[in-house]
């Protein structure tokens, strides 16, 4: 049985915004503070031997941002038909130093929420994610913006190392 909260309780509990996007079946959130935009998508310029989660780069607002595939990040494998280079329907900038935006099949939506729902991530997810957020009969991923790059080119090391074993050979 859920508990009940009072207004009072209700109105001193920290709440944030995320903006929720949909990638391929999940619904992924970044604060909104993280976020410099949602834009239209564009084809990514593809970069030679980037990791499977780089699409690529694009130019968003007059800034070259890495594209980054939402389900590789989460461990998934790219859905069917989708190459680096394929256009994403939209696009969802990321504010940072790394210069990242994510690849999304729709615009974003601003949610309040309060932090105290957040829950654990588990799975693929705990490596990239701040929790999950539960409402109704749906999950949101909360994703940990300050993780994705080194999320994103895990693994980079030693495919080159394996590249470099067979060119020797």
């Amino acid at each position: 049985m859920a508990e009940q909260v009072s207004n009072s309780e209700q109105a001193t509990r920290e709440r944030r915004e995320i903006i929720v996007a949909r990638a391929g079946e999940r619904l992924l959130g970044v604060f909104a503070e993280e976020a410099a935009g949602i834009e239209r998508g564009s084809r990514p310029t593809p970069l030679p031997h980037a990791p499977l989660a780089v699409l690529g780069i694009v130019s968003v607002r007059g800034r070259i941002l890495t594209l980054l595939d939402s389900s590789a990040l989460l461990g998934e494998s790219r859905a069917e038909g989708v190459t680096a280079n394929a256009q994403p329907p939209f696009i969802l900038a990321l504010r940072g130093e790394e210069q990242l935006a994510l690849a999304v099949d729709s615009a974003g939506q601003l949610r309040e929420i309060c932090t105290d729902e957040i829950e654990q991530p588990t799975g693929a997810a705990a490596a990239v994610a701040h929790g999950t957020f539960q409402d109704e009969n749906t999950q949101i991923i909360i994703l940990d913006v300050a993780r994705l790059f080194s999320v994103a080119v895990e693994g980079m090391t030693e495919r080159r190392r394996n590249r470099l074993l067979h060119d020797e050979k």
